[in-house]
């Protein structure tokens, strides 16, 4: 009892490792990264069968780490170990497979090999396809890795070919489940979703459409509620002059899209461009019957940001 004990203890021991190893990878740092998998790697080893799952799931954090290091060869091997495990231990249709396969031609598109990256994406999406509810964000995933290969290849009738018929409802779907993780707090797996949603929009719609002004939007919210303010007013920007395109200057739309612009500025500490934009919405709100507590809300914004704009 004391021995299996040690044993259990030591797979924890591995466990904790691979999810160092994950952190770090997501850190950018990918040599320590590589170090805690491999460490994790030799434990489970010693322990386990070779076709244990818990093997190929390291070989596979090592694919994912030697990809990212433009280490195309080795990341190759690791994740073919890893396929080879689970093809070997697994139900042939299992979600781990589609993930392996999906990594595999992940790596080959990075090497440019474009028809074998595709190649291992559609078997990846088949499984997928069979095993997953359709608005699952994996296979809305691989419908973004084939079209974007088929883009980079300039095969755009083809590339609308493996959309499906129903990829806008997808992509609507996703965005939806975004807005619920958003209010469960969730904002990494949110920021994911409306990422993938987005993707979907793009392989089809125009830049301008006006539904992309909605993903970007709850983007820069996500991003707002990360504090990444930089990158948040990129999106904001994005999602207003969309709007400015299709609505009328007076649109509630508009002035939250302002008020959005410029309370990023404000964060930014750009005193001068925050009130140029809050103004523009008090304008607007100022209008709006409906919308007097907005207006309230937006004046005492531009009140407190006065002083510091004379101080500039």
């Amino acid at each position: 009892m004391h021995e299996d004990f040690r044993i259990s203890d030591h797979l924890d021991c591995a466990v904790s490792l691979n999810n160092i190893g994950n952190i770090l990878t997501n850190q950018g740092n990918y040599k320590e990264a590589y170090d805690s998998h491999q460490q994790a790697l030799r434990i489970r080893q010693k322990i386990l069968s070779s076709e244990h799952p818990d093997i190929a799931c390291s070989y596979n954090n090592i694919g994912d780490v030697l990809h990212k290091q433009g280490k195309y060869k080795e990341a190759h091997e690791h994740h073919f170990q890893a396929l080879e495990i689970r093809e070997k231990s697994l139900p042939a249709d299992h979600p781990r497979i589609a993930n392996s396969l999906n990594n595999i031609g992940s790596v080959f598109e990075s090497q440019k090999n474009y028809t074998r990256a595709i190649d291992y994406y559609q078997r990846a999406l088949d499984i997928r396809e069979k095993v997953l509810p359709p608005i699952h964000p994996d296979i809305a995933h691989s419908f973004n890795n084939i079209g974007n290969i088929l883009n980079k290849q300039g095969n755009y009738e083809m590339r609308k070919q493996y959309l499906p018929e129903n990829h806008i409802d997808i992509a609507d779907s996703l965005n939806s489940i975004g807005l619920i993780r958003q209010k469960q707090e969730n904002y990494a797996e949110a920021l994911e979703l409306f990422q993938q949603s987005l993707k979907l929009k793009e392989i089809y719609l125009p830049q301008d459409h006006p539904s992309m002004a909605i993903n970007y939007h709850n983007i820069a919210n996500i991003l707002r509620l990360q504090e990444n303010y930089t990158n948040c007013l990129d999106y904001y920007v994005r999602a207003h002059k969309i709007r400015e395109r299709y609505l009328p200057p007076n649109d509630t739309d508009i002035a939250d899209s302002l008020y959005n612009i410029g309370f990023t500025y404000d964060q930014l500490n750009q005193p001068t461009r925050a009130l140029e934009h809050l103004k523009k919405a008090a304008d607007i709100y100022k209008g709006l019957p409906t919308e007097i507590s907005a207006f309230n809300k937006i004046q005492c914004h531009i009140q407190r940001l006065l002083p510091e704009k004379s101080s500039t």
